[in-house]
């Protein structure tokens, strides 16, 4: 009985640490994803370069992400592909930039199967490092997921970028509140004050 106790517990232990790995993906109960967007606030102080978003998992570049994106000059760094997926950020030189070659990295996240995917990102790294390309971000985020009584809706965040360094955190963090469920609370608890106060006027006649 005793063998079969620990058996059993054993099993269930094992399922378990199974099942937390299987869910590492889900998001957490009681919490929900909320939209997060990313701008380079000065990108336009600096009309002699081309900005490049490259996204990555890990130490691979794009694979699960979303492909390599030229910034416009609204300076937005866009997000897609796996939610965990994060992006570095490259000035490179107008008079340097290889627009066939940053081109080809983008469409289609499915685009290229293992081989090619090593062949292109290894054309891409030579080029980068022959050209002085500077990563002026790193480690963009594009996730997070708030408690579903959170009033926070989205988040936009501003990189104030500089050429020498390479920036990491935001330099601005904009946190868009939706205060109307205060509203539905407040309304809630005036109608449960109410039903208590009738029931009690009830109970004394």
């Amino acid at each position: 009985m005793r063998k079969a106790i620990i058996g059993m517990m054993s099993g269930i232990f094992i399922l378990l640490v199974l099942t937390a790995n299987a869910k590492a993906d889900i998001i957490r109960p009681g919490y929900e994803p909320i939209e997060v967007n990313n701008y380079i606030k000065n990108i336009n102080d600096f009309p002699d370069y081309v900005f490049v978003g490259v996204s990555f998992l890990g130490e691979r570049m794009m694979g699960m992400c979303f492909p390599l994106q030229i910034i416009g000059s609204d300076g937005k760094i866009l997000g897609g592909g796996y939610k965990f997926c994060n992006a570095d950020v490259y000035a490179i030189e107008k008079d340097r930039f290889d627009e066939a070659l940053i081109s080809e990295g983008g469409g289609s996240i499915g685009k290229y199967n293992e081989s090619q995917l090593e062949e292109y990102e290894g054309r891409l790294k030579n080029y980068f490092s022959l050209n002085g390309v500077k990563k002026v971000i790193g480690s963009v985020n594009f996730y997070t997921a708030v408690p579903v009584t959170s009033t926070q809706k989205s988040i936009a965040n501003y990189y104030t970028i500089d050429l020498s360094k390479v920036k990491t955190e935001p330099d601005e963090i904009d946190k868009e509140r939706d205060y109307s469920i205060y509203i539905y609370l407040g309304a809630a608890l005036i109608a449960l004050v109410l039903i208590i106060v009738s029931i009690v006027k009830k109970m004394r006649r």
